[in-house]
């Protein structure tokens, strides 16, 4: 399924349309604001008769408009083409859960025309205000609204005050002819007061969705902004005609600087630039080109030593299609994360690079140490052609000092104090990750300035705000360079000799980088390793009372394929009447078909067949009713062919296979938590298998309760390897499911929360945090890629960890997927804020209600109340 996306988002009045991929990237330079101190209108929201405010046209002016990108209708629109099976696909706008504030969408249109699709310009409304011929829900977030519109007299409108509720969705089905293809398009208007995501999409009315979009990057508005405006600058090049601007801007000589820009190229095919000039001599002190296209905005940057008073920015495109840019700002160096405390020196004060690059290291160092000093290697090489030596006498350019008289009191082992001048560089820290960071500080600071290659002088203190900083899914060394040091990896099952010796070749590397490794592997709601060693071990769906006759001692086919047959579920007989069990073995035989493991799909299974034996007490030609298990990931309650297969938790082998999987990792290799990848927001698949089989029916425990059961065997199993290691696992909202599994779990296990929504660390995660931890359970949380989620998560843990709640800090995911192509956007916001917290006045800064929601406070103290222990789960009424 690939629903065809119409998107509209406001995080801080901007709109959007992104067709699939929804990107937010939050790339504003300034660290104080969107424009720096020195730029004239680098926002461009002054505008006179059509022409931006301080700037210079090198273009004819018709290739450089302002474009209104908030406070207005947004047209959202998509080609989509329906390849086969069903006749009719559905129209659908929705704002996702988490999203508060109001939407308007107005005058939805279909090219070719479609008949009888009703009251697309929602002019038409019946009583009580409804709106004829769409589905909505009737909870009052919906109306009808006159006060606004596009096309006509009214409009659509979505309400939402509560950020905890479902997401909420308009639709309204549309005939399709297979293989036709259709523009499908509507107008969309953001509230100021809207935060969340908003979209509109085509998709199949019923399984197989196979509805197919084609114009993925056509976009018709724009991605959400973090810095505020209403206006962007776009430049249409033409084919031989760049479109250009320019400004001049007094600054200080002998400054160490950085110009950047914000552009969004997904339109254009060509180059853009951003060139600083000096205002006297006319040389170029740097420039920066960028030629691919991209999703969403992005930060085009160019550091540069200011020679005289005065220096030219030119902002270019060239090509054909068009550019947007914005937030044209001059700052300080901006490395990533940002240092708590520095103060820059001036251009004379760098440290030219010599070659070789001396350096010594006193105190007890190691292999996170040497990692650093290659990296440095590396980069000096790279850049510049330079070498690197390890002195252990002498003068050095750069000498690092470790021990306790060189910590920086009370800011732990990852702070650093860090001094570079005309004289050299030194890097002083209480232990060997302050050092290593402070490296990654130097490396962001290498810079070719006229006369040569420099390290830009300051005098930093620097340490981070939160203990835990990481990702899921990233990449370990450009984890490392912007100061993270946790790595969530999809280690899978490393059981064999080749596995377990890149996966132990994967965990020395993160260990050299200074990232805690937590490798995360599917469990009970889908873990294939128990499945893929013996099949019979996946849950099934319980058949009983299927009809079977019986001739002779000729097999009967059973009316399902993969029949699970173990000591714990194989297939019974009975009479039609059901008062006779028959005996397996001395009335009939089970004849096995073909069985594999994950993902149980063969072209042609032989099936499995039941039959009388010679003695059998079946009369011959009898129907008789079978009962067995059976696997399939299709679930008719549903319609849905799941992706994965719980394992049986009750079968013994299962247990068996999984304890002694988590023991060995945990033995074998050196971490400190172990994820289970269980979820308890998304465990409702899972339930609904699970609730299916057989063996855990007759268990006597709900799905949910087997879950805790696996979570506390598990970690009893992993800490039979190596006691220090803990459990983690997935959470969202305080639900049913947590409210079963909390009490249970080890009080040292650590539960991650997850909510992607910008609102969503409001709305539901500061009541998530406060649950689990007046259990006494440890949380981490994790954003995705919208920047304002991750910013108010950032909040959000701030606001925990000043409460004394034990939330360690934040893991950003960086799933990958056709919805959003580039997520590395939301992987640097938290490595930016996960090490230095946004403080009021900071862009980033997001003002947290002062409000808690106390609903889910007063769940976690009723869980508190409940019986708990580090034993099985038991069943809780």
């Amino acid at each position: 399924m690939n629903p065809a996306y119409l998107t509209g988002s406001n995080s801080a009045r901007r709109c959007t349309l992104v067709l699939v991929a929804i990107v937010v990237l939050c790339l504003t330079c300034g660290s104080s604001g969107a424009e720096g101190k020195h730029v004239r209108n680098g926002g461009f929201e002054k505008v006179q008769q059509g022409v931006f405010a301080d700037w210079q046209y090198e273009c004819a002016p018709q290739q450089i408009k302002p474009q209104v990108v908030s406070g207005v209708w947004q047209r959202l629109t998509c080609d989509v083409m329906h390849e086969q099976g069903e006749n009719a696909v559905r129209i659908y706008f929705w704002a996702l859960q988490g999203a508060t504030g109001t939407v308007w969408v107005d005058n939805v249109t279909v090219s070719p025309p479609v008949p009888g699709l009703r009251n697309l310009s929602f002019e038409e409304t019946g009583e009580e205000g409804a709106i004829p011929g769409w589905n909505y829900p009737t909870d009052g977030v919906v109306s009808s609204d006159s006060t606004r519109s596009s096309d006509g007299k009214k409009s659509l409108r979505i309400t939402l005050t509560d950020g905890t509720r479902p997401e909420t969705c308009v639709w309204q089905e549309m005939p399709m002819d297979p293989g036709k293809e259709y523009t499908v398009s509507m107008d969309c208007f953001v509230g100021d007061d809207f935060v969340g995501t908003a979209q509109g999409y085509i998709l199949g009315a019923t399984p197989p969705h196979s509805t197919r979009q084609h114009n993925p990057n056509d976009t018709k508005a724009y991605p959400p902004r973090a810095a505020n405006g209403k206006t962007v600058c776009t430049l249409t090049p033409l084919r031989d005609k760049p479109a250009a601007l320019r400004q001049s801007v007094a600054l200080k000589p002998g400054a160490n600087l950085q110009a950047c820009v914000e552009i969004q190229n997904t339109k254009l095919k060509g180059d853009t630039r951003l060139i600083v000039e000096d205002g006297t001599s006319k040389k170029v002190l740097g420039e920066s080109t960028v030629r691919q296209t991209k999703a969403g905005w992005y930060l085009l940057h160019v550091p540069f030593v200011s020679q005289s008073p005065e220096i030219v920015l030119h902002v270019a495109a060239q090509g054909e299609g068009e550019v947007q840019v914005d937030n044209v700002a001059i700052t300080p160096p901006q490395p990533t994360p940002p240092l708590q405390q520095v103060e820059w020196y001036p251009a004379s004060e760098n440290f030219r690079l010599p070659s070789p690059l001396r350096v010594s290291v006193e105190g007890k160092s190691g292999a996170v140490l040497d990692q650093g000093l290659s990296m440095l290697a590396d980069d000096l090489k790279a850049k510049f052609g330079l070498a690197m030596e390890r002195v252990t006498s002498g003068k050095a350019g750069l000498a690092i000092a470790l021990g306790e008289r060189h910590a920086l009191e009370g800011k732990g082992d990852e702070s650093y104090l860090l001094k570079i001048n005309r004289k050299g560089m030194t890097i002083e820290a209480a232990r060997e990750p302050g050092a290593f960071y402070g490296l990654m500080t130097v490396l962001q600071l290498l810079a070719k300035v006229e006369g040569g290659p420099v390290v830009l002088g300051c005098g930093a203190k620097d340490y981070p705000d939160m203990p835990m900083r990481g990702v899921l899914y990233g990449d370990p060394e450009q984890a490392a360079r912007w100061k993270m040091n946790t790595l969530m990896y999809s280690s899978g099952y490393p059981t064999d000799g080749r596995a377990r010796a890149e996966f132990a070749d994967y965990v020395a590397k993160c260990q050299r980088l200074n990232l805690n490794l937590i490798p995360y592997f599917l469990t009970l709601d889908g873990g294939v390793l128990p499945t893929r060693t013996n099949p019979n071990l996946a849950s099934g769906v319980w058949v009983k009372g299927e009809k079977v006759v019986l001739h002779g001692t000729t097999p009967s086919e059973l009316a399902n394929k993969y029949v699970i047959r173990t000591a714990l579920s194989d297939a019974t007989l009975t009479s039609l009447d059901g008062k006779k069990q028959y005996r397996l073995g001395e009335d009939y035989q089970v004849i096995n078909g073909d069985i594999i493991g994950y993902p149980y799909e063969m072209p042609n299974p032989k099936p499995f067949t039941v039959a009388r034996t010679e003695d059998s007490t079946i009369p011959d030609g009898a129907t008789v009713l079978a009962s067995y298990d059976y696997v399939s990931r299709y679930r008719e309650s549903t319609g849905r062919t799941e992706t994965h297969i719980p394992y049986c938790p009750v079968e013994p082998q299962a247990r068996e296979i999984m304890g002694d999987f988590a023991k060995n990792l945990a033995k074998d290799f050196p971490f400190s938590y172990m994820h289970l990848s269980s979820c308890l927001e998304e465990f409702g698949p899972a339930e609904g298998m699970l609730a299916t089989d057989s063996r855990c029916i007759k268990s006597g425990k709900t799905p949910i309760e087997l879950l805790a059961d696996s979570a506390c065997f598990l970690d009893k199993a992993a800490k039979s390897g190596n006691p220090a290691v803990r459990i983690s696992l997935w959470a969202g909202h305080v639900n049913e499911y947590s409210k079963v599994v909390g009490p249970k779990l080890p009080k040292d296990a650590m539960v991650n929360i997850w909510g992607y929504d910008a609102s969503w660390p409001v709305t539901a995660g500061r009541a998530s945090i406060a649950y689990w931890s007046k259990l006494g359970i440890t949380t981490s949380v994790m954003p995705w890629y919208d920047v304002r989620n991750v910013d108010a998560w950032a909040q959000v843990v701030a606001e925990a960890r000043g409460k004394g709640y034990p939330c360690l800090g934040i893991i950003d995911s960086c799933w990958q997927g056709t919805r959003v192509p580039d997520t590395y956007g939301g992987v640097e916001e938290t490595a930016i804020v996960s090490w230095k917290i946004p403080r009021k006045g900071d862009r980033r800064y997001i003002e947290l209600p002062s409000a808690m929601l106390t609903p889910a406070i007063s769940s976690a103290q009723e869980a508190a109340n409940v019986e708990s222990g580090d034993g099985e789960a038991g069943s809780v009424r």
